[in-house]
């Protein structure tokens, strides 16, 4: 409560500084109603800024935009003032080294970010990197499904945490088990379609392992139409062949 307070006469005393003082100077009447009046205008001016920048932001990381996304997440992590938002910048730009396959930088942004045990939301999405990071690795894949299922657990209703336990349930041979995962997090018209690229990739790759070449092919087929200038589109590009009508009439039962 005491940070929070702080945070908010923080934000006030810049609004003063940077917005309500030169409009005083520039209209050349001092007068503490226009000062206040200024300062809170350019302060809820900055919140809206700030919310478009981490909106847009947010949708160029789900169309793989990561170089544009990291920009903005940095932005709005150097100008913020409060804590919450900061660490949530932070933990973006973990998830921005993670669409981007460059996970190793990912842990380590994620043991700078200290997320305390309150946030209970930032905590959830802070473990499903870390988990999704290893399995991506192939490293400490027990350990990261135990982050996984805490997760889900946390907050079972967000398709990225089951995608991620769905994962790891796959890398460790748990075939059926993993099924279930990566089929739940399917939701018509809605999402990223570089999610559902990803998701159709992993569902290929399943159905591989397990010997249905057919299924696999046609899911590596979703893969490509789903977002076909994404990285899961190019993986699944050199693995596409011909369905067989079987299959197909199999999978359109899914959807």
């Amino acid at each position: 409560m005491l940070r929070a307070l702080i945070e908010r006469f923080a934000g006030l005393a810049l609004a003063v500084l940077f917005v309500g003082l030169p409009v005083q100077l520039l209209i050349g009447r001092p007068s503490v109603a226009w000062l206040l009046l200024a300062s809170i205008l350019g302060l809820w001016g900055a919140r809206i800024v700030r919310r478009l920048l981490v909106s847009s932001a947010t949708s160029a990381l789900a169309r793989g935009e990561c170089k544009k996304a990291r920009r903005r997440y940095a932005l709005v992590r150097f100008v913020a003032l409060s804590r919450s938002i900061r660490l949530s910048c932070q933990l973006s730009l973990a998830a921005c080294d993670a669409a981007d396959a460059r996970f190793e930088a990912c842990l380590r942004r994620l043991d700078r970010a200290l997320v305390p045990a309150s946030e209970t939301s930032l905590k959830a999405v802070a473990l499903n990197l870390r988990a999704y990071c290893l399995a991506r690795s192939g490293k400490e894949l027990d350990r990261a499904l135990n982050l996984a299922k805490e997760c889900v657990a946390m907050r079972p209703h967000v398709p990225g945490f089951r995608h991620t336990r769905g994962l790891l349930l796959l890398e460790l041979g748990r075939y059926e088990e993993s099924i279930r995962d990566l089929e739940a997090t399917w939701r018509e018209g809605q999402g990223s379609a570089l999610f559902e690229s990803e998701r159709c990739f992993d569902l290929g790759r399943l159905w591989s392992l397990r010997g249905q070449e057919d299924y696999a092919r046609d899911y590596f087929a979703r893969a490509l139409q789903a977002y076909p200038d994404g990285p899961w589109a190019q993986k699944a590009r050199s693995r596409v062949g011909p369905p067989s009508r079987a299959a197909t009439d199999a999978l359109e039962t899914l959807y």
